[in-house]
């Protein structure tokens, strides 16, 4: 019987998270929902938080993953991410994942704030000169 599976990897900053063979992967990516399945053509993908669901044995399980990228080659694929943990509570983990996409929305947010009042400042230094 000829194997459809492929390595799947998830590293994250503090070690080697997910390391299995999956029949089929689906995660977001910046761009949309992107699938991955064994002998994919090699690319590489930069994700955004999302559900990473991968196919083993017939059944999908789904892990809850931060923004990152993956890379896919040589019939594998490996995921560099922040953070990834499965999630059984779909409900759960979509109600996480809004609240990391408003948290990193209010930091993007609070950034240009900062920006525009520093521009404002460094504009009146300049007239005062």
């Amino acid at each position: 019987m000829e194997d459809h599976t492929f390595a799947v990897s998830v590293y994250t900053p503090k070690s080697l998270t997910l390391e299995t063979r999956a029949e089929a992967l689906t995660c977001r990516g910046l761009d949309g929902e992107i699938g991955v399945m064994a002998n994919h053509m090699p690319c590489v993908i930069a994700l955004d938080y999302g559900l990473l669901k991968l196919k083993i044995g017939g059944e999908w399980i789904t892990y809850l993953c931060s923004e990152g990228f993956m890379e896919v080659y040589g019939n594998r694929a490996d995921l560099y991410v922040d953070f990834c943990r499965e999630e059984k509570d779909l409900a759960k983990a979509l109600a996480e994942l809004e609240r990391l996409r408003k948290r990193d929305y209010e930091s993007v947010r609070e950034h240009w704030k900062s920006e525009i009042h520093l521009t404002r400042i460094v504009g009146e230094i300049r007239r005062k000169k």
